[in-house]
């Protein structure tokens, strides 16, 4: 046997628990704790806690598929799994009243495309930052990034690697944001013919400012999550509409060229149709009547080539948002 790594940071060298250890196809090392699961990227010379649950007991095995995909043994028998780094709860509380993220679906069939997945955020009171933690599938996607509407990053330095990245809102753009969309998170799409890519977006937490003297506490918010998908396994022809009213309008084709359709087969009634670019900057509007035996046609043919936010406003339901990828011809 070779040394290839030594410890140098004495606060994380004691108490290890543990004499299984784990490397992933990436060689990133994974080692169990009493208090959870640690993960090394330099060969050993440091380790940082990647959650999982606290035992009272000794962790005696530990295997790893990938980066994400985590299994272990305990002292009685029990395997435990993980399938987002480690420990990352996948359900919360919940915060009623405070704030809510939502995210939207997707449906494209072009290999190699920048897909821009809409975050919206909605809110009550008064939030000071918010963090979460994002888990994709890192075969189909390659991430770039995400940013808010008018292009400040939202990514925490040294929270990624393939199949999960760290974003935090500060308090001033929450703050600034309405019941609306706030930001992308932007990937590399590579679809094979059965892709539907689920992204979570979960570990939501914020400090919330009370109304009372102003006091500070840690609010858990409720985890979410967006599609990306190919035509055929999504089972959509055209992208979505977010979790709010999944199935209360349409829109297709998209990716769109001169025109779409909008459709609902349950509203009729007067709607504003709004298209924003990735800025925020509106494009054009129009008031019409819309039905479901009366479509109407979203004409996007004298704008350039792009991802553009489209909203539907009508006089008694929430506003509704929707993706829209756009070529000119």
């Amino acid at each position: 046997l070779k040394a290839i790594g030594k410890t140098t940071d004495p606060s994380t060298v004691s108490p290890f628990f543990t004499g299984a250890i784990s490397s992933s196809f990436r060689a990133t090392y994974l080692q169990t704790r009493i208090d959870g699961i640690w993960r090394s990227t330099n060969k050993g010379s440091s380790w940082k806690s990647i959650g999982g649950p606290n035992m009272s007991y000794d962790n005696r095995m530990i295997t790893a598929v990938d980066d994400n995909i985590v299994f272990t043994v305990d002292s009685f028998g029990s395997i435990w799994a993980t399938y987002n780094s480690g420990g990352d709860p996948l359900t919360s509380p919940g915060a009623p009243g405070v704030y809510k993220f939502s995210a939207g679906k997707i449906i494209n069939d072009t290999s190699g495309v920048t897909v821009y997945l809409p975050i919206y955020y909605h809110h009550t009171g008064t939030i000071s930052s918010i963090d979460l933690t994002m888990h994709y599938p890192a075969g189909p996607l390659q991430y770039l990034g995400s940013l808010l509407t008018y292009g400040k990053s939202v990514d925490v330095l040294g929270t990624r690697w393939p199949g999960r990245a760290g974003l935090h809102f500060e308090a001033d753009d929450l703050t600034a944001a309405t019941d609306s969309l706030i930001a992308y998170a932007v990937f590399k799409w590579f679809p094979l013919e059965f892709d539907c890519a689920n992204i979570y977006f979960d570990s939501l937490s914020s400090v919330v400012t009370a109304s009372v003297c102003g006091e500070q506490f840690l609010q858990s918010g409720t985890p979410f999550k967006g599609i990306i998908g190919a035509y055929k396994w999504c089972g959509e022809s055209a992208a979505v509409n977010s979790e709010l009213h999944e199935s209360l309008f349409t829109f297709a084709p998209n990716p769109v060229g001169e025109s779409g359709i909008i459709r609902s087969a349950l509203f009729a009634g007067t709607v504003t149709i709004s298209v924003y670019d990735i800025i925020g900057k509106l494009i054009n509007t129009q008031e019409t009547y819309l039905s479901p035996t009366s479509p109407v046609t979203l004409s996007l043919g004298n704008i350039a080539s792009g991802v553009y936010h489209c909203s539907i406003h009508t006089k008694n339901l929430p506003l509704y948002e929707f993706t829209v990828m756009h070529y000119a011809n």
